[in-house]
């Protein structure tokens, strides 16, 4: 293809999507909609940010004789907001160009097919990053089976659950959800289930998926076992170092020290008040209780009002006619961004509270939190790499070596979800739920 053709792709795209891509967030990723109108900029490797994580002393009383409570201030440490980054490559077979070439809305409609459907897949990975724990973790096994060694051996797995995975994803699978390091093996020597080799050629249905065998690089068979993780390739730490690339999400701010002893950098051990509010329901029916004591616990430990519920949509449905009584349907705007929208908002005493439901959201789980504590640091919005000075390379995107007739680009966002008051950040637990 000659070099000319690429060029002209290239402009149109500077004409038509110049700088960062348009905001792409709608109702299908609501949470994610709501979770970005306060941003900040990212402005290094990590960004630090101020917490209270106890409360002033020197306080106390005293006798007109008796000597000043010894001074204390409160505890304000420096956490740290990781970066994180996520990709999505797309590509252009060099017939497709050239069957448009000349023909400048020919050549739009071929680009932007390509960054609509890419868009798209980066929210939707954001969205559920935002609904889960930050792990990259898609689910875990049930019953599994033996990956034999061969290239382009399948294994179907019944897991937890498939709603998160989807077919060509690359994946990979860890002994168990918090597991940093190890990967499968095989008496005792490594198959490196964690490199790119694995991907889920199918899902099956809501728990069964096949997984693939892209490249085998250790001898013997790799035994798929009960309770292993199941993660997207890259998204494989449980702590929110370096070595993790999903994205901090609403179950690690509400953790209590279960997942991670450390979030943003700071101890959850050290400081309790860096603690999120968890209650277990153990497979009760969903309750207005269940959120007053969210709601109550929240305040308590927090200082601050619990104004935003999360949950599933299928939850709110099986469980409407319980609250019913307690919603409406009213315009809530954010006073920090001015963001509005039309929202159910449920009367928690005499506060209200926004429900948000989403596709996304685990099922037998609501979130709580206080809105104004939820913070969006973003060191580059959602852009197409042009570092080489076009939108388009013709080089496999994915370490093999040479060049096919297939032109690739990719488009790339970083930036992290923190907080400043963990413990304004709660959820409730094992609900009973239908799965749908």
């Amino acid at each position: 293809m000659a070099t000319d053709t690429v060029s002209a792709l290239s402009d149109i795209y500077k004409r038509r999507y110049k700088g960062e891509l348009p905001k792409i967030f709608n109702d299908m990723t609501q949470s994610l909609n709501m979770a970005q109108q306060k941003t900040r900029d990212f402005s290094g490797g990590q960004e630090t940010i101020a917490c209270q994580v106890t409360r002033a002393g020197g306080t106390g009383g005293r006798d007109e004789t008796q000597g000043f409570p010894v001074p204390g201030g409160a505890s304000v440490v420096q956490g740290s907001v990781p970066l994180r980054r996520k990709f999505s490559v797309f590509q252009v077979s060099e017939d497709a160009i050239s069957r448009s070439k000349g023909d400048e809305a020919a050549f739009a409609e071929v680009l932007g097919f390509e960054l609509k459907t890419h868009m798209e897949r980066v929210k939707k990975q954001m969205n559920i990053d935002f609904l889960l724990e930050g792990r990259g973790i898609l689910g875990t096994v049930v019953t599994g089976g033996t990956l034999k060694k061969e290239v382009n051996e399948t294994l179907q797995v019944t897991f937890d659950t498939t709603r998160y995975m989807e077919q060509n994803d690359i994946v990979a699978f860890w002994t168990n959800v918090t597991d940093t390091s190890s990967v499968l093996t095989n008496g005792g020597q490594s198959d490196a289930l964690d490199k790119e080799q694995v991907f889920i050629s199918s899902v099956d249905s809501s728990t069964k998926a096949t997984v693939k065998r892209t490249a085998v690089q250790a001898t013997g068979d790799a035994t798929v076992a009960t309770a292993n993780a199941f993660r997207l390739y890259g998204e494989k730490t449980t702590s929110d170092n370096a070595g993790n690339q999903a994205m901090s999400g609403l179950r690690l701010f509400a953790d209590d020290g279960t997942l991670v002893t450390s979030f943003q950098g700071i101890s959850r051990t050290t400081y309790p008040r860096w603690q999120g509010q968890i209650i277990s329901a153990t497979a009760e029916n969903l309750s207005r209780d269940h959120m007053y004591r969210l709601a109550h616990k929240i305040g308590r430990q927090s200082g601050t009002e619990m104004d935003t519920l999360i949950w599933d949509v299928t939850m709110l449905r099986e469980h409407l006619a319980t609250i019913q009584p307690d919603i409406r349907y009213s315009p809530v705007k954010d006073l920090d961004s001015g963001y509005a929208e039309e929202s159910l908002v449920m009367t928690l005493g005499s506060r209200p509270v926004r429900l948000l439901s989403d596709w996304d959201a685990p099922f037998g789980t609501i979130y709580g939190f206080a809105k104004k504590h939820l913070f969006w640091y973003e060191k580059h919005g959602l852009h197409v790499d042009e570092s080489t000075g076009s939108i388009l390379k013709q080089a496999t995107p994915h370490g093999n070596t040479g060049a096919g007739d297939v032109f690739y680009g990719y488009l790339r966002i970083k930036g992290n979800w923190a907080v400043d008051n963990a413990a304004a950040f709660g959820v409730v637990t094992g609900l009973n739920y239908s799965a749908e």
